[in-house]
């Protein structure tokens, strides 16, 4: 038997980042009993992920995945979430961190009850970073539908302004503050899980394919909230420029990967993703086409998006047989 020679280990843990690694890591220690810190650089839980309109492996919609999650977070005493809260500093070593915590201000506290009167009560309006800047939301927000906590935000965009005295003075709860600070504090925790996902390239370096010259050069994560039901055009998929559906959709890929001037590594997911973007527009456009330029196509196996737009097509296929045999007959 070997007996262990390290520091003593405090039995907490922190994750930074909650999209839904950070919240698998969390829940997974916090259920065999350790006493978890979730630390969240947005107002809201669940990452990458509460954008997408489905997620691998299975396809699911996000409310699949992160409601469940949701709620054993909700029933367990052992995690404590920390919203609107950035990582200033660490010292220390294993077993013994202590960390300091930045936290923003909401303008919004624990009264909140998701009414919504502050929202209609603001008259300005804000580009809604959820959606990439698609469209335009109140000063007053709720990030999204299913947003975790499930509590209102006051744009600092707005404060000092008469909108927000509107959306305070319309609040039947009290719970807008105003006056709301940002505030700093340590944790000293045994462990620190980084789990802080990954940020979109910066499609603006890529002038070559022309996004921010033509309205209809869109980024994955565009075309999935575009597809996405609670999306800027509510699942449609439609030209930004013009509001019509597309005829034909090419796919770049490798954009900004592979390539010394930008990223000189393979992003990974960018062929699955847009294998799983061709089934979107294959099932609201069957007769669009779709064309992928590619360097290689890399995916894991042979992924269920590929076989569902396989399937799609063998589906269109048998309608257009079907179509013409009943037109041959007549």
């Amino acid at each position: 038997m070997t007996e262990g020679t390290g520091a003593p280990f405090s039995g907490s843990i922190m994750v930074v980042g909650g999209g839904i690694s950070g919240l698998t890591t969390a829940l997974e220690a916090a259920e065999v009993g350790y006493e978890v810190f979730i630390i969240e650089k947005n107002p809201y839980l669940g990452g990458r992920v509460a954008q997408l309109k489905q997620y691998f492996p299975k396809l699911c919609p996000p409310t699949c995945g992160l409601e469940i999650n949701f709620q054993r977070i909700k029933n367990n005493r052992n995690i404590h979430v920390y919203t609107m809260a950035e990582v200033e500093k660490v010292d220390g070593g294993p077993g013994n961190y202590t960390v300091n915590i930045k936290k923003h201000p909401r303008y919004v506290n624990e009264n909140c009850t998701c009414c919504g009167a502050c929202a209609e009560a603001c008259q300005m309006e804000i580009p809604n970073d959820f959606n990439f800047g698609m469209d335009k939301m109140k000063g007053a927000y709720l990030p999204h539908e299913m947003a975790f906590p499930a509590r209102y935000v006051i744009s600092p965009q707005i404060i000092g302004t008469e909108d927000a005295k509107r959306a305070k003075e319309a609040c039947p709860y009290d719970a807008i503050d105003l006056e709301m600070q940002p505030k700093t504090f340590d944790l000293t925790v045994g462990s620190i899980v980084w789990s802080t996902g990954w940020e979109p390239y910066d499609p603006s370096n890529l002038d070559h394919l022309g996004y921010g010259r033509f309205s209809n050069v869109i980024t994955n994560m565009m075309m999935e909230r575009l597809a996405a039901p609670n999306g800027p055009t509510n699942g449609q998929i439609l030209r930004p420029s013009d509001n019509k559906a597309p005829e034909s959709v090419a796919f770049v890929q490798c954009a900004g990967s592979r390539d010394e001037n930008h990223l000189p590594y393979c992003s990974y997911i960018c062929c699955m993703a847009s294998l799983k973007h061709a089934t979107y527009i294959r099932e609201q456009y069957p007769d669009a086409k779709i064309y992928i330029f590619y360097i290689d196509i890399r995916m894991k196996g042979f992924t269920r998006a590929s076989r569902r737009m396989k399937t799609l097509s063998s589906s269109r296929e048998r309608s257009l047989k079907s179509t013409k045999a009943r037109t041959a007959n007549r």
